[in-house]
């Protein structure tokens, strides 16, 4: 399966958001606009220490900058961190 950049975009979008859910706040920050672009243009953040390793793994993993190198969807999918929420979420839903 072809990842078109646009699609790529989209997966690293993805790991923006769970990290702001996670930890409250972006990935990315700098004190100018130029800062804070070459810090996104580098994948330079940091994680914070009450992120649990699995969590850590799946954000590292998608916020690579080289697209080629970034999880796709299914891998995305098949993440471990993924396959807890989702065993959290059935038992929610089943209550």
């Amino acid at each position: 399966m072809k990842v078109s950049n646009r699609n790529s975009l989209h997966f690293q979008s993805l790991g923006v958001v769970l990290y702001v859910l996670v930890c409250g706040a972006l990935p990315f920050d700098g004190a100018t606009l130029p800062s804070l672009r070459n810090r996104v243009t580098a994948g330079k953040f940091r994680i914070p220490f009450f992120m649990s390793s699995n969590c850590e793994h799946l954000i590292r993993h998608i916020l690579v900058v080289d697209p080629s190198k970034r999880l796709t969807i299914p891998q995305i999918l098949a993440h471990r961190r993924s396959e807890e929420h989702t065993s959290e979420l059935q038992s929610h839903h089943d209550l």
